[in-house]
C-alpha cells in the first residue's frame, strides 16, 4: 500500500515535471521564433539609417555637354501628387500613369528649364519612368530623397541640365497627421551653370492642413529650419544666388495670416523671417478665366466634375480658386547683394498632370 502511495506520488511528480519542461520548451520556442523577428527589426532599422539619402543621376563621361549659360535662368516649381494608386482613387484624381505620362511628354517637348523642382514625387514606377524618359534633356536628377522602409520618401526631386553636386537632404524633425507617413524635408544641391559659378537650389514641402493650430506652428519653424540651412550649407556661402522652390502649404485659412483681427498678405507672411527676397517678382492676379479651367477643372488632374481645387490659380469670380496660392520660388536676401530682376509666374500646362499649377520664375544672372 505505501509502495503504491509513493508509486501514484511519483506519477504525480513526473507529470508535474512533463508540464513544467512543456512549458520551458513553449517558452524557449517562442523566444527562439522571436529571435529573427527582433534580427529583422534591426536590421530594417540598420537599414534605414545605411539607406542611400537620395538617388543621384548623371551622364556617362563623355556622352552630354551642359548648354553655355546665356544669363537667363529659368526654373519650375510643381507638385506633382505622384501618390500611391489608392490615395489616386480616393482623392478623385485621374490615374497616375496618365498623369505620369502627360507630365513627361510636357518638358520633353518643352525643355525650357534649367532646373526642375518637384514635391510629392512619391511612386516608385513614377519615379522610374522620369529616370528613363527624361535623361535625354535633364540628365542630372536628384530623386528619392529620404527613403524610408516604413513610409513613403521625402517626394522631392531635383531635375537639371546643368551638373548637380553637393547635394543634402535635410528632414524637418515634425510632421503632424497624413504628413507623418512623408518624409519632409529639404533637398539642396549646388547647380553649376559654368565651371567657375553655381547656384544653390533648395526643393522643400512643408506641413499641410489648416483645422489645427500646430500646422502653422510646424511651418513656422519649416522657415527657421530653412534659415539654419542658409547658414550652415557650404554651397549657400559661395553661391552666386540661392533660390528656395516648393510647396509651403501657406493658406488664407492659416493662424498665421491674422494679426488683430486683419490679414496679412502671403507675401508679407514668406518674407517674416527677413531673409527671403519676392521684390520685383510678380505673380498676376488672374483677370480672366484661365483657359480651361472651370468649375469642374475639367482637362486638369481631376476626374470631370470632381468637387475640388486647382492650386495656385487666383481668380477672384471662382470660389474655389481665389487666392489659393501654395508654391512659390523665393530668392534668398544678403547683405549688400540685390535680388535678380526676373519674373514668377504660373504655367496652366505644365501642372494639367497635377491639383497644383506650376509655378516658374526666370532670373537675370550676371556673373
Amino acid at each position: 500500500m505505501e509502495k503504491d502511495f509513493h508509486g501514484r506520488l511519483s506519477s504525480v511528480r513526473m507529470e508535474r515535471l512533463r508540464r513544467i519542461c512543456w512549458v520551458i520548451s513553449g517558452v524557449v520556442l517562442c523566444a527562439i521564433g522571436l529571435i529573427p523577428l527582433a534580427i529583422g527589426g534591426a536590421l530594417m532599422a540598420l537599414s534605414n539609417l545605411a539607406k542611400r539619402d537620395m538617388t543621384l543621376i548623371q551622364p556617362p563621361p563623355g556622352t552630354y555637354t551642359p548648354p553655355n549659360f546665356n544669363g537667363r535662368f529659368k526654373m519650375v516649381t510643381l507638385n506633382l501628387s505622384a501618390l500611391p494608386e489608392w490615395i489616386t482613387v480616393k482623392n478623385q484624381l485621374r490615374t497616375l500613369d496618365e498623369r505620369i505620362d502627360q507630365f513627361i511628354q510636357y518638358i520633353n517637348e518643352n525643355p525650357i528649364y534649367d532646373c526642375i523642382c518637384l514635391q510629392e514625387l512619391f511612386d516608385q514606377s513614377a519615379i522610374r519612368k522620369i529616370i528613363e524618359k527624361c535623361r535625354k534633356n535633364y540628365p542630372y536628377m536628384l530623386l528619392d530623397a529620404g527613403p524610408r522602409t516604413a513610409g513613403m520618401n521625402s517626394g522631392l526631386a531635383i531635375l537639371s541640365k546643368y551638373p548637380l553636386s553637393s547635394p543634402s537632404f535635410s528632414q524637418f524633425r515634425e510632421a503632424e497627421d497624413d504628413d507623418a507617413w512623408a518624409n519632409k524635408g529639404v533637398l539642396a544641391a549646388k547647380l553649376n551653370l559654368t565651371e567657375d559659378n553655381h547656384v544653390a537650389i533648395l526643393d522643400t514641402h512643408f506641413q499641410s492642413g489648416y483645422s489645427r493650430p500646430c500646422f502653422s506652428a510646424i511651418r513656422d519653424r519649416a522657415v527657421e529650419g530653412i534659415q539654419t540651412l542658409y547658414d550652415t550649407l557650404p554651397i549657400v556661402e559661395t553661391a552666386e544666388e540661392v533660390f528656395t522652390a516648393g510647396d509651403l502649404n501657406i493658406h488664407e485659412f492659416d493662424d498665421d495670416l491674422d494679426r488683430d483681427g486683419q490679414r496679412i498678405p502671403k507675401e508679407e507672411w514668406v518674407q517674416k523671417g527677413n531673409f527671403f527676397h519676392t521684390v520685383n517678382h510678380t505673380y498676376p492676379l488672374d483677370k480672366e478665366k484661365p483657359e480651361g479651367v472651370g468649375a469642374s477643372l475639367e482637362g486638369t488632374a481631376w476626374k470631370k466634375d470632381s468637387p475640388h481645387t486647382l492650386w495656385n490659380i487666383d481668380h477672384p469670380e471662382l470660389w474655389n480658386l481665389k487666392h489659393n496660392r501654395l508654391d512659390y520660388i523665393l530668392c534668398l536676401k544678403r547683405p549688400g547683394r540685390t535680388v535678380p530682376e526676373g519674373q514668377v509666374r504660373r504655367n496652366i500646362e505644365i501642372g494639367r498632370c497635377s491639383d497644383h499649377v506650376g509655378v516658374e520664375g526666370e532670373f537675370n544672372l550676371s556673373f
